[in-house]
């Protein structure tokens, strides 16, 4: 019989999974997002170059954030994989012990 830890586990893995793949469609966006800023900006570099120094404080702000969501989205990777390594420990032990008995 599993106890209540190991299906708060299941459920918090499948939750991790979830924001994962929508973090990863947020990235995917955000880069289209990008490119058609640059594609905006392709036929007057002057006009470019003007827009990224006036806005310095939030091109380094936005910067900065995207850095922070990338280790956001490695951490929970990380997490994922170190439930699914308890969860199969886990089993492990049960399929051990339903054995012995």
């Amino acid at each position: 019989m599993k106890d209540k830890f190991y299906f708060v586990l299941q459920d918090c893995l499948s939750s991790r999974k979830e924001w994962v793949s929508q973090i990863e469609i947020y990235f995917k966006f955000r880069a289209l997002k990008e490119k058609a800023q640059r594609e905006r900006y392709k036929n007057n570099k002057l006009i470019y170059i003007v827009n990224k120094l006036i806005n310095l404080p939030i091109n380094t702000f936005n910067f900065i954030n995207k850095i922070s969501e990338y280790l956001e989205y490695k951490k929970a990777l990380k997490e994922i994989e170190v439930m699914s390594e308890e969860i199969q420990k886990y089993d492990q032990t049960k399929k051990i012990d339903e054995e012995k008995n």
